[in-house]
């Protein structure tokens, strides 16, 4: 478990509550949180988290690639026949964006629900190009 709060009393008062119900061992500060390694500079008063296999590069003439997918069910409720529709657009191999919904109106066939699936993340779409 981790105990985290801005004052050390409050940690040790939460500790000696905790002990007294249950049996518990101090294992000291935190070295790794979520994989990320704390580093701790007493003389500067600053704690640092780093990873070794994760980061953020800048360049000025990388471009900036957004990929987005759509799809929708024909007629997938089945109490009121309205297809179920949904995107997500991915930048850098990250999900930025993704909604799933149903259509306002019943579509008469596959081709009119992709369409109107289409025209709907479209929109999405290019809002998140700016």
């Amino acid at each position: 478990m981790l105990i985290a709060a801005k004052k050390k009393y409050d940690i040790q008062k939460l500790k000696g509550l905790l002990s007294a119900e249950f049996e518990m061992k101090d294992l000291g500060a935190a070295r790794k949180i979520l994989g990320m390694e704390i580093i701790r500079d007493r003389e500067r008063r600053k704690l640092f988290l780093g990873t070794s296999d994760v980061g953020l590069i800048y360049g000025g003439d990388t471009q900036c690639l957004v990929t987005g997918y759509s799809d929708s069910d024909y007629a997938g409720d089945v109490d009121t026949r309205r297809s179920m529709t949904g995107y997500v657009f991915n930048l850098g191999g990250s999900i930025i964006s993704w909604k799933t919904t149903l259509q306002p109106t019943v579509t008469l066939s596959t081709t009119e629900a992709e369409y109107m699936a289409l025209t709907k993340d479209a929109k999405e779409g290019i809002w998140l190009k700016g």
